[in-house]
């Protein structure tokens, strides 16, 4: 390490074996004390002199390093330098700079050949600071993130990653990133065929779209990619569409993970990109997670989405906040009216609660309470979710705790089963013993608030449902033949709703009702 001597306010090098085991930092101390005159102003160039050393061992480096920062006048203190471990290499919120980097890479060249994870992020870096530490990064890193650095001056940086082909993970979110260097930057990861996880959150790409598709048709190991918060629209998200469509034509493709959200996909040419995402889910062998909120996505497009969706058996969580539709409990996707739509059916009915309140699927009672001013007051209440029963209990109940093990996002319509860790889960009814003996069993749970009954199938001697539920306290009731019950071999719980209204349940019709339970009955859930 570089420290500062009580005796003397001149420079010891001290130390230095142990670098691959421990840690190293370099402290500051004043470049001019105890040299007997102040340092003479230097010529802003000293690229000439770094390179000159070429040192090949640590100690020698670190002399190049404060020989360095004295050409460049600047202090050699940097308290980002940490290995905590010998692979790993932490430097990172340091406010490094472009001339720190230039001046350091050699000392860092030296020491870090066993470096398989390198974290650069957040260090007030440019595109030319980029390049000097890539340049000091062994060729066998597996891992780099460069995030929240400003990299959108030059794309030669990018050439550079071809170096790396052991590469698996590499970040560069919110680097301000526009399209030219997005396409170098792809071209320059072409290389690296071990590739599984990619990020470019956070950046300006737009008609970059080509590029990446390049990038991902050719890969056969990109498994995970962020593209969220962009400007990928019109022609670019078109190409990108395409070429995750041709990824997926290889055997059922490699992406597991996707992230759009926050790109306008529907904005120009939606209709085109729907049909290429609906596309998408009905090829993938692999996609088991997508996430599409605040793309613009209208309910008429949702509803390409919606079809697209159900011949899917491999996703297992969709995010559509955002956008005109919600997910169920069930992984169903559901279009929904947006603002536009919901104005002109309060328009379309202005006075009559009920036929607004059949349209959109709210609460009439709801809705009288709490009458709209005009159709924008109203498409506003009913997107804030006033309308909604299961959102005006939770708002009312004034109670951090959320009931029927319905969390906030599901309330929304953000069901999620990877995010929110669902799992699947194996109910029984035992006929004369969970209740009395039935052909026919349905079984109504909390997870959608007893909403949509399961059917039940036979197992032997029992009947059974496979659900995928959320974490936390399920409740549950069956309807065996006409008859609603609960099961009596587990501990019942008399008050399902703390502080709300009574939980309803609208029955399957069977065989056995009379003319008049069946116009009573739900028309809708009939089993």
């Amino acid at each position: 390490a570089v420290a500062r001597s009580a005796a003397s306010p001149r420079r010891r090098l001290s130390g230095g074996s142990e670098w691959g085991k421990g840690s190293f930092a370099i402290n500051d101390s004043n470049p001019d004390s105890g040299s007997g005159s102040p340092m003479l102003p230097q010529p802003a160039s000293f690229v000439g002199v770094a390179e000159s050393l070429r040192p090949g061992t640590l100690q020698e480096s670190l002399g190049g390093f404060v020989s360095s920062c004295k050409q460049a006048k600047i202090f050699p203190s940097t308290s980002g330098i940490i290995r905590t471990e010998e692979e790993r290499l932490q430097l990172q919120y340091g406010c490094m700079t472009d001339e720190r980097a230039e001046v350091m890479r050699l000392a860092l060249r030296a020491a870090a050949g066993g470096v398989k994870e390198a974290s650069l992020r957040s260090n007030g870096l440019t595109a030319k600071g980029a390049k000097y530490l890539l340049e000091a990064l062994p060729g066998t890193i597996e891992s780099i993130d460069l995030s929240s650095n400003d990299l959108n001056q030059s794309e030669a940086w990018c050439g550079l990653l071809t170096r790396f082909s052991s590469l698996r993970r590499f970040s560069v979110a919110d680097c301000q990133l526009g399209d030219g260097v997005c396409k170098a930057l792809c071209e320059g990861l072409g290389s690296c065929t071990r590739l599984t996880s990619l990020n470019m959150s956070g950046n300006c790409i737009n008609s970059a779209g080509q590029a990446l598709a390049t990038l991902v048709r050719g890969s056969r190991t990109i498994t995970n990619l962020d593209l969220h918060w962009n400007r990928i629209m019109g022609d670019g998200a078109r190409e990108l569409l395409r070429g995750l469509a041709e990824n997926c034509a290889m055997g059922g493709g490699t992406i597991r993970d996707l992230d759009l959200a926050w790109n306008p996909l529907g904005k120009i040419n939606g209709e085109e990109h729907c049909q290429q995402l609906a596309h998408l889910f009905r090829t993938t062998k692999t996609l088991e997670h997508i996430d599409l909120s605040m793309c613009e996505i209208s309910m008429e497009h949702c509803r390409i989405l919606a079809d697209g969706l159900q011949e899917n058996r491999t996703i297992l969580g969709v995010h559509i906040a955002g956008n005109s539709a919600k997910m169920t409990p069930a992984g169903v996707m559901v279009p929904t009216q947006d603002v536009v739509d919901a104005s002109t059916i309060y328009t379309q009915h202005k006075g009559d609660f009920e036929k607004i309140a059949r349209s959109c699927g709210i609460s009439k009672e709801l809705l009288v309470a709490n009458p709209p001013a005009d159709a924008i007051d109203f498409a506003k209440k009913l997107h804030a979710g006033n309308y909604r029963s299961d959102v005006a209990d939770e708002k009312t109940t004034n109670k951090k705790e959320v009931h029927r093990s319905i969390s906030v996002e599901q309330q929304f319509g953000s069901c999620c089963w990877v995010c929110e860790r669902w799992k699947e889960t194996r109910l029984t009814y035992m006929p004369g013993v969970s209740g009395p003996a039935a052909d026919d069993v349905w079984v109504y749970t909390s997870t959608d608030g007893f909403a949509q009954p399961t059917k039940m199938v036979k197992c032997g001697a029992d009947l059974v449902a496979y659900l995928m539920v959320p974490k936390g306290q399920l409740l549950y009731v069956f309807q065996a033949g006409a008859e609603v019950l609960p099961s009596r071999t587990a501990p019942l719980i008399k008050d399902v709703n703390p502080g709300g209204p009574p939980v309803k349940l609208r029955r399957c019709r069977v065989a056995t009702d009379t003319a008049e339970a069946a116009a009573a009955g739900d028309e809708g859930a009939g089993g």
